[in-house]
């Protein structure tokens, strides 16, 4: 349409002319965006890349490394591949694993010097990270990634294999934490030297000895644990006989006290009943001076004729109980008695006193 508003019907030379500039003006312009487009190259966010001439094959020479993200490399540039993260290595007979495990021999036993040491199955794994600022020495010594990573695997191999003939097997079982921080510090020190790569994490996963061996060290495991077993029982018993010795002393001593407590209580007791006693027969004493003032006795009376005065009183006080109810009893007729004798003073008192028949 707009060639036909600027050319008549016939179209003439000039009109002709603009339609081939404005074709080969577009043509450039795809072709352009073409090269542009070819000129980008992409990495994904865990990527790092180095650029090299897709033609001659030769790196830059300022050995650039980038990441992630949309570049503008030019024309036949592209990126050579590193990963960014960290990167894992494992040992073992799993299936994702990248090589077996790492069978060695473990160092001489002290006890058996001769030995030679014990065959061992090592299965370990570690993460390794590729130092950026040597992606160009990693390809140039290796020829890239995949190339780097096998010699990679080969010399950690070696490394774990040379670490773990400086340790017995018994290290094994006490010293896995020492024996695996040695493996990665070698490691690291062979991978970083010799492949440019970091190793900061190392993991022993199994240890394998040979099945008898494993037999007579589990024996002799059992055999220690026993013994602090044992130990510890000792212990308890030393504890138990302690225990018991002090009960002991605290029965011996509370019955001591307990001993002491009734001497005493008895002693006070013994004390109260002669008091008591004593005061009794002040009593008594008393009360025979009164009985004998009362009924005058003379000093050289008889022991005959008290006791018929004594005897006399008492059946007389009896017989007026029984006979008169509600009577005073035997202390009112003796007080009776007694007031009658010392009313005639020098008086027998004779109350119903049977005749008695008394041998001399």
């Amino acid at each position: 349409m707009f060639f036909q508003l600027l050319c008549d019907e016939d179209g003439d030379s000039p009109c002709r002319s603009l339609k081939t500039v404005l074709t080969a003006l577009g043509g450039l312009l795809f072709l352009l965006l073409l090269s542009t487009l070819s000129c980008l190259e992409g990495l994904d966010p865990n990527e790092y890349g180095i650029l090299q001439n897709s033609l001659t094959g030769s790196l830059l020479e300022d050995g650039r490394a980038y990441r992630g993200g949309l570049h503008y490399v030019g024309f036949f540039k592209k990126f050579l591949l590193f990963p960014a993260t960290y990167q894992l290595v494992e040992f073992s007979n799993h299936t994702a694993a990248d090589r077996r495990p790492v069978r060695t021999r473990t160092g001489a036993d002290p006890s058996d010097p001769d030995s030679g040491g014990q065959p061992i199955d090592i299965s370990a794994s570690f993460e390794f990270v590729l130092n950026r600022e040597n992606l160009k020495d990693i390809y140039t010594s290796f020829g890239g990634y995949e190339a780097a990573r096998d010699r990679w695997l080969l010399l950690s191999y070696n490394q774990i294999s040379n670490i773990a003939q400086r340790f017995t097997p018994q290290d094994f079982w006490t010293k896995r934490h020492l024996i695996a921080e040695r493996m990665r510090a070698g490691v690291n020190e062979t991978l970083s030297e010799l492949g440019y790569v970091s190793v900061p994490l190392f993991q022993i996963l199994r240890v394998d000895f040979d099945q008898k061996f494993e037999d007579t060290i589990t024996q002799i495991q059992v055999a220690e644990q026993q013994k602090v077993v044992n130990e510890y029982q000792q212990k308890v018993v030393e504890v138990e006989q302690k225990l018991f010795t002090l009960v002991a002393e605290n029965d011996a001593l509370i019955t001591n006290i307990t001993a002491g407590g009734a001497a005493e209580a008895a002693k006070i007791v013994a004390h109260a009943r002669q008091q008591a006693f004593i005061m009794v027969q002040d009593e008594k004493a008393k009360s025979l001076d009164m009985l004998r003032a009362t009924l005058a006795w003379r000093q050289n009376a008889t022991y005959l004729e008290r006791y018929l005065d004594l005897k006399g009183i008492s059946d007389s006080a009896r017989d007026e109980s029984r006979s008169r109810p509600g009577g005073t009893g035997n202390t009112d007729k003796v007080k009776d008695a007694v007031r009658g004798r010392s009313t005639s003073p020098g008086s027998k008192i004779l109350v119903n006193l049977p005749s008695p028949v008394v041998n001399f």
